[in-house]
């Protein structure tokens, strides 16, 4: 999720971005580990694991 001033509506997440004064609009969609990047499941599992662990997590 991204780290702006953000509301939700729906499947939809607008959010203000400060650096370009205009809206971001992110639409959620759920898809299988098949579906995914090897290399993106790797960063999940260390942002998880970071997490679990309570470090501080900057992505």
């Amino acid at each position: 999720m991204p780290l702006k001033d953000c509301i939700r509506n729906g499947d939809k997440l607008y959010c203000w971005n400060s650096e370009t004064k205009e809206i971001d609009v992110y639409t959620r969609k759920t898809i299988s580990l098949n579906n995914c990047p090897a290399e993106i499941i790797r960063q999940l599992m260390d942002l998880l694991d970071k997490k679990a662990k309570g470090e501080e997590c900057l992505n």
